[in-house]
């Protein structure tokens, strides 16, 4: 009833989607021979002649094979012949851009492979699935399917097969930066290829080897290798191979800005993606185009192109959607297939043993203690499974009696901390109201001067409070960018050389210039701020505070030292924890706040993949340290220098203390209803008008990094760098954001 009801759904399926292969909006012609043959209803007795006419059109022409494999498919009974055609139909749904259908055939025919044990096409099934978690970024998935087919083909001597294998697992390693696993497996191929004498297999090794040195940005070598493929592509027939080498040539002619050798590439791609139906490439066709018309500087047909490729890619995703939950259902299906026949080759076992005893009461004495056994097995089982039930109750029973009984003392230091600064303000409050017709005004500036303190010291423990909460919630955007560790350290000192300065207290940023670390820019902000913040407030007149770096490996180790009153012994462990009372620390007890900004520093620190522990000798001073990810020449390489060069607007602006009452206005009442607007529609005239609008508010009220912004801005819109300009423009949220609350942000340092 299952396999009825899932050929039903697939064929449905065919039926929906075959719209989606009409050709300049005319239906396929079916080859002659093929009509022919449904006219005489013969579709049984030559079925082998159908497969092969599939197979020769996915080679040629995609929306051929796709129409012959839907009219021919329902009339297939024999399981063989119909998972071969269904794995071929498979292969043309995969080519013309129809991932999900294609999966869904693949692993229904692989059930019926499994069970005839056809092991070659087993092997040619898992290479296709291998293939498609490729074209997924599925890359681990990708490889566990070729590594299986490369064991078959090597076991049944399919050199032609095996070469396909070692091609396309190079293609996992080149998308996992491991590129010189990629060109030993593809030399590997080559050299097979050469023993076969196949020029299809050695077109396709070379341009995988021209692919290989794409990603390595060695053009001159992929131009090479392309040019290598391409003068063995002219004796075989393989449209699929031909059209994706002139889309590579193309895109490579690009790089070298030869553009007139791109234009000849590009237009050959385009029609044979049109002719042969794949979509694939035509959507990569129209992106090259747009980068022809930007780079040839005909701005109109650029953006056309580009609008055409996102469109193209909006209908591919949206019909692979629509199958997706009938491929699910295909792999979970193939799962219980081998599940099930795992069970049957068990009980084949068993009754082979049971068959094999000589006697009546040897079997019957084997039956009767197999039952005995069975069933003490199964009470000790479930009683076994009780008791460990029972164990983990009374265990995750403690863990939440503990749990609560550390929330509620927590709470209970949270609310001591808070009763102080506010007994104080009411207090000194009640003071001012009393004196305030006939005392002096010293005194009453000196309550309100410890009312003021005594605010500052309720806010910050709030602020702290709200932040850890949002952050053990998963309420904050954790954002990792590349920062330069000495700018943010200074920039973090600059917010305490006041008190420091009023305290007598030296601080010495010994950070090295050129340290980068990989981490969330705000929460690395916070951290300092409140490792110096401490060491300030903790320290004696005439002290010091140090802040220091060193690289162990791939981390930063940042250290803030004091020469305060330093940590009890007992006391340090109990630093991070949010159930204990933290006394003890210095002059803790005299400016408040219980430690509740060491609780959030931990938290950033560990959500940025960095540990921090502390070192401290009472009577002496602490030194708290932390790491953060160290920023490597191959991790610039990887992330882009993209998010470091955009992000330096945001640092150049951040040194400003305020800004202009009348510019916040402008960017309420302007700037953001036109930001906003174009994220939902990216409109290149949009663009520049807003882009000038910046322009000309930064040179207004003269902020330079404004202007700077909006300068750059304008520039890639004009040079329709659309990949840039979708990097650069989300970087205005934070721009707009710091100038619309930085009132906010004086008013709390």
């Amino acid at each position: 009833m299952k396999q009825c009801l899932t050929r039903l759904f697939i064929l449905l399926l065919f039926l929906l989607t075959s719209v989606n292969y009409v050709k300049a909006g005319t239906a396929i012609q079916l080859p002659e021979t093929i009509q022919k043959i449904m006219l005489n209803d013969e579709i049984e007795e030559k079925a082998e002649e159908i497969l092969q006419s599939i197979d020769h059109y996915n080679l040629v022409n995609t929306y051929q094979a796709i129409a012959i494999g839907q009219a021919t498919l329902p009339g297939i009974q024999d399981p063989a012949m119909r998972a071969r055609i269904t794995k071929s139909l498979a292969v043309a749904y995969y080519t013309s851009g129809n991932g999900m259908l294609a999966d869904s055939l693949y692993f229904e025919a692989l059930v019926i492979f499994d069970s005839l044990e056809m092991t070659q096409s087993k092997a040619e099934v898992f290479n296709n699935l291998g293939l498609m978690h490729y074209d997924r970024n599925g890359f681990e998935k990708a490889l566990h399917y070729l590594h299986k087919a490369q064991e078959i083909n090597q076991v049944i001597a399919d050199t032609a097969s095996l070469i396909k294998n070692l091609s396309n697992i190079a293609l996992c390693y080149k998308k996992r930066g491991e590129t010189k696993k990629a060109l030993k497996e593809l030399n590997h191929a080559y050299q097979l290829s050469e023993t076969i004498k196949n020029n299809y297999l050695r077109a396709l090794v070379l341009t995988n080897i021209g692919e290989v040195y794409h990603s390595m940005d060695n053009h001159q070598l992929e131009f090479e290798y392309y040019n290598m493929a391409l003068s063995q592509i002219d004796s075989i027939s393989n449209n699929y191979l031909r059209t994706n080498l002139h889309l590579n040539i193309a895109g490579n002619r690009l790089e070298m800005n030869r553009t007139h050798e791109a234009w000849y590439h590009l237009n050959m791609t385009r029609e044979l993606a049109e002719n042969y139906g794949f979509q694939k490439c035509l959507k990569d066709v129209y992106l090259h185009y747009s980068q022809y018309f930007s780079k040839t500087g005909n701005t109109h047909q650029a953006f056309a192109y580009y609008k055409k490729y996102h469109q193209l890619s909006d209908s591919i995703d949206q019909l692979s959607e629509a199958n997706r939950i009938q491929a699910i259902h295909s792999k979970f299906e193939y799962e219980n297939y081998l599940k099930h026949k795992e069970q049957q080759q068990n009980v084949a076992i068993h009754n082979e043993q049971l068959i094999n005893r000589r006697t009546v009461l040897v079997i019957s004495l084997s039956v009767i203690l197999l039952l005995v056994l069975t069933l003490f097995t199964t009470l000790l089982f479930y009683s076994r499974k009780t008791i460990r039930l029972n164990r983990m109750l009374n265990t995750q029973k403690s863990e939440l009696q503990e749990l609560n009984q550390r929330k509620d003392e927590f709470f209970s230091f949270v609310a001591h901390d808070l009763k102080n600064p506010i007994s104080n303000i009411l207090g000194f409050s009640e003071l001012m109201a009393q004196n305030l017709p006939g005392k002096e005004k010293s005194n009453l500036n000196r309550y309100s001067s410890q009312i003021k303190e005594s605010a500052k010291s309720l806010n910050a423990l709030i602020d702290n409070l709200l932040s850890w909460s949002r952050i053990t919630r998963g309420k904050i955007k954790f954002e990792p960018e590349i920062i330069d560790l000495n700018s943010t350290v200074r920039d973090a000192i600059e917010l305490y050389r006041k008190p420091a300065i009023k305290n007598e207290i030296t601080i010495v940023n010994d950070i090295h210039d050129t340290i980068e670390v990989y981490a969330d820019r705000d929460m690395t902000q916070t951290i300092l701020k409140n490792l110096i913040s401490n060491a300030v407030k903790f320290n004696r007149n005439l002290g010091h505070v140090y802040v220091t770096s060193a690289i162990y490996g791939n981390k930063v180790e940042i250290q803030i030292k004091d020469t305060g009153a330093g940590i009890k012994g007992e006391y340090i462990s109990k630093l991070f924890r949010i159930d204990v009372k933290r006394s003890g620390i210095g002059q803790e007890q005299k400016n408040g706040g219980g430690g509740m900004g060491l609780i959030l520093t931990r938290e950033m620190v560990l959500k940025n993949n960095g540990d921090i522990y502390v070192e401290s000798e009472y009577g002496k001073g602490s030194t708290f340290s932390f790491t953060l990810p160290l920023v490597t020449k191959e991790m610039k390489r990887l992330l882009g220098n993209s998010a470091y060069d955009i992000n330096r607007y945001l640092d150049h602006i951040a040194t400003y203390n305020s800004f202009p009452d009348e510019l916040k206005q402008q960017i309420i009442n302007h700037l953001l209803p036109r930001y906003q607007k174009i994220q939902k529609i990216l409109s290149v005239d949009d663009l520049i008008h807003f882009s000038e609008l910046i322009i000309q508010l930064g040179q207004q009220y003269h902020i330079r990094p404004l202007e700077d912004y909006g300068q750059e801005l304008w520039k890639l819109t004009k040079e329709l760098k659309f990949d840039k300009i979708l990097t650069l423009l989300p970087q205005f949220d934070k721009i707009s954001d710091f100038i619309l609350t930085t009132e906010m942000k004086t008013q709390h340092t």
